[in-house]
C-alpha cells in the first residue's frame, strides 16, 4: 500500500527558477507569448513593489538578531508582526502571530487581542524543540506606556507592529495581497500594447465554421508574430475558411496611450505606498508646481501613517526593554542633495552676513 502523502504548500519560485510554469506544470517556453510577457513583467513589478515597500523606512538600534529587511518583509507579506523576548534563548524575535488559544485570551473593551502566540514566518520543516518553545507560549500585547511599565512584561510582553492603521478588525490585509491586482494590471499593459501593434499591423484573422478548422486557425495564430515582423499581410493556410478583417475599423490607439496607462497605474501603485509620483493622471505637458505639491501632500499622509505605527512600536518596545530603537522615513538621494544644497546656501548667507556684505545673486 502506497504511503499517504501529507498536504504541503510549495514555493512557486522554485518552479519558475527551473523554467516550469507553476499553473500548468509545463515549461514556460511552451506558454503563449502574451501570457509569458504579462507573467514575466508581473514578477518584475512585484519585486519592485516589494523593494520600494521594505525600503521606505530606516531603522536604528534594532537588536542584533533582527535585521530591518526581515522585519519589513514580514510586514509586507503578513501585514503585522510582534516583537517579544524569549528568555530561554536570551534573544529577541519578530514574527507573525495569531490569537492565542489559551483559555482567558480574547478581546478587551477596544476589541484588541489580550493574548497572542507567535508563528513561523514561512512555515516549518518539522516540530523540533526550539519551534515548540517559540510557538507554544502566550504573550501579552502591550498597547500603552502604562502596561509597558509593568515588570512582568519583560518576559511575557509583546509589542505589535502593523504596516498601517487598523480598520475595525485587529487583523490587517498585507501589502502583498492589496497590491497584487494593480501589479497585474500594470503587467498586462505592455502585452495589450503588443497586441495592439500586432492587430493593427495589417494581419488578417479568420472566422471558422466548425471545430474541424480549429487546428488550422491555431497554426495561423502562431504565425501572426512572424508574419507581422516580416511584413506579410496574409498568412497562407490550406482550408476552406472565409477570412475577414478583424482589425479596428475606427480610431487606433497609439502605443504611447498604453504606456501612459501603464505609467498612471504605476503612479497609483506608488501612491498606495506613500511614495511621491507624478499623479494618477500624469499630464504630457509640464506640471505646475502647485499641481505637484498637491500630489506630494496626498502621498505624504500615507507615508506618515506607516511612520506613526512604527514610531509607536519603537516607543513601547523602548519602554519595556530599553532598546533605544527608532524609525524614520528613509531619505532618498535627491532629498540628501537638496538638504546639502540648503545647508550650503545657509552657510554662505551666514558667512556673508558676518562679513557685512551682500551675497552675489546671478
Amino acid at each position: 500500500m502506497a504511503k499517504r502523502r501529507e498536504p504541503a504548500i510549495y514555493d512557486p519560485t522554485m518552479y519558475i527558477q527551473a523554467g516550469i510554469n507553476p499553473e500548468t506544470g509545463l515549461p514556460i517556453k511552451f506558454g503563449s507569448t502574451l501570457s509569458t510577457i504579462a507573467n514575466s513583467i508581473e514578477n518584475l513589478v512585484r519585486i519592485k513593489d516589494e523593494q520600494e515597500s521594505i525600503n521606505r523606512y530606516e531603522w536604528y538600534n534594532l537588536p542584533s538578531e533582527i535585521d530591518e529587511t526581515i522585519l519589513e518583509r514580514i510586514i509586507y507579506y503578513r501585514g503585522q508582526g510582534a516583537l517579544f523576548y524569549l528568555e530561554r534563548d536570551r534573544r529577541f524575535y519578530f514574527l507573525p502571530f495569531t490569537l492565542s488559544a489559551v483559555e482567558g485570551s480574547g478581546l478587551d473593551v477596544y476589541g484588541r487581542w489580550t493574548g497572542i502566540s507567535p508563528i513561523q514566518f514561512n512555515g516549518s520543516t518539522g516540530k523540533n524543540e526550539k519551534e515548540i518553545v517559540i510557538t507554544s507560549k502566550t504573550y501579552i500585547p502591550v498597547y500603552d506606556l502604562l502596561d509597558a511599565a509593568k515588570p512582568e512584561m519583560l518576559k511575557n510582553g509583546a509589542v505589535i507592529l502593523s504596516d498601517y492603521s487598523r480598520q475595525i478588525s485587529q487583523t490587517i490585509v498585507s501589502r502583498s495581497i492589496l497590491q497584487q491586482p494593480i501589479i497585474r494590471a500594470i503587467a498586462e499593459a505592455p502585452a495589450f500594447a503588443r497586441t495592439n501593434l500586432l492587430v493593427n499591423s495589417g494581419i488578417r484573422a479568420w472566422r471558422v465554421n466548425d471545430s474541424d478548422q480549429e487546428s488550422n486557425v491555431k497554426v495561423a495564430s502562431r504565425s501572426i508574430e512572424s508574419a507581422a515582423l516580416c511584413g506579410n499581410p496574409f498568412i497562407p493556410i490550406t482550408a476552406p475558411i472565409e477570412f475577414q478583417d478583424m482589425t479596428n475599423g475606427g480610431s487606433v490607439l497609439k502605443s504611447e496611450e498604453f504606456l501612459l496607462y501603464m505609467q498612471s497605474l504605476d503612479n497609483l501603485r506608488m501612491s498606495f505606498l506613500g511614495i511621491k509620483n507624478g499623479g494618477i493622471f500624469q499630464k504630457k505637458a509640464h506640471m505646475l508646481q502647485e499641481e505637484q505639491d498637491i500630489n506630494e501632500s496626498n502621498v505624504d499622509l500615507v507615508l506618515l501613517d506607516g511612520l506613526k505605527e512604527r514610531q509607536k512600536f519603537c516607543m513601547l518596545a523602548n519602554a519595556i526593554w530599553g532598546l533605544g530603537i527608532w524609525c524614520e522615513i528613509r531619505e532618498t538621494k535627491e532629498k540628501q542633495l537638496e538638504a546639502n544644497e540648503e545647508d550650503s546656501t545657509r552657510e554662505s548667507k551666514e558667512t556673508v552676513s558676518e562679513e557685512g556684505g551682500e551675497p552675489d545673486v546671478e
